[in-house]
């Protein structure tokens, strides 16, 4: 599988802030987005997402596994894996996440 390198933070934006009033919610600003969801970093997200899908396997729970994905802004268990194989060179932060599992579901 490919590298995948975390992504550049975006620019920051310096436009003025609308007021409330003119603020209207697209459809697209409620699909989750690598800018949007849960924690920040790439390697946060696939850190986040392992820990979670983890544990529910150890509950039983095989059938949330697929929604945990999307929770964490992976398209599916083939872009989390594209992602974990990414980050999952460090084997300090491999032992660390996987510490970080044991932890969260004995």
């Amino acid at each position: 599988m490919a590298d995948v390198a975390p992504r550049a933070a975006p620019a920051p934006d310096t436009t003025p802030a609308a007021a409330p009033e003119d603020v209207v919610a697209s459809p697209e600003e409620e699909t989750p987005t690598d800018a949007n969801v849960g924690p920040a970093t790439l390697r946060d997200r696939v850190r986040a997402c392992y820990v979670a899908t983890y544990c529910a396997q150890r509950r039983g729970e095989p059938r949330r596994v697929l929604a945990l994905y999307a929770e964490f802004g992976f398209e599916g268990p083939s872009a989390w894996r594209e992602a974990w194989d990414g980050e999952a060179k460090d084997p300090r932060w491999l032992e660390e996440v996987t510490q970080d599992a044991l932890r969260a579901c004995p």
